[in-house]
């Protein structure tokens, strides 16, 4: 299996505190890649295309949104320690930060023109980190859960 070959699967995991508080409703894409000197391949997370409902600034928050497609990958996942130390990151971060990691992506990637006003103050209020825990429990939870003897 391709996971066993790979150093930093576990990532996958990781990224759903991202894809969750930032509204992806795509899929998690990734690439494994692994360079001719590597023993094990690298995984690399790509297509942030669909964050904020895909430009419409809003937060769905439907089970498979940003969610890799094959569920073996969140095998380890026992509970919300699983998906630390970004859990905690996230939640330390403050609305600064966020306009902080803003700055540094390119203009044409967002298009500030388009973010309505007060969409960072309206984002912190109803998807601020910790929301993970509650909006988005039983989003993850259904994903998550061991499978059932008929599935």
């Amino acid at each position: 299996m391709l996971l066993e070959k790979t150093c930093n699967w576990k990532d996958l995991a990781a990224c759903i505190v991202f894809d969750k508080w930032t509204g992806n409703t795509d899929g998690r894409q990734a690439i494994f890649a692994k360079p001719s000197s590597a023993r094990k391949f690298r995984l690399k997370l790509i297509d942030q295309g669909h964050c904020f409902n895909c430009g419409e600034w809003t937060f769905p928050d439907l089970a498979l949104y940003g969610v890799y497609f094959r569920n073996c990958v969140y095998g380890h996942v026992t509970g919300w320690e699983s998906f630390e130390p970004v859990l905690s990151r996230a939640e330390k971060m403050d609305q600064n930060d966020l306009w902080q990691l803003a700055q540094g992506m390119p203009e044409e990637w967002w298009s500030r023109d388009r973010v309505p006003e007060d969409m960072p103050k309206e984002w912190w209020e109803k998807k601020s980190p910790t929301d993970l825990e509650g909006a988005s429990a039983n989003c993850i939870a259904s994903v998550f859960l061991p499978p059932m003897p008929w599935r």
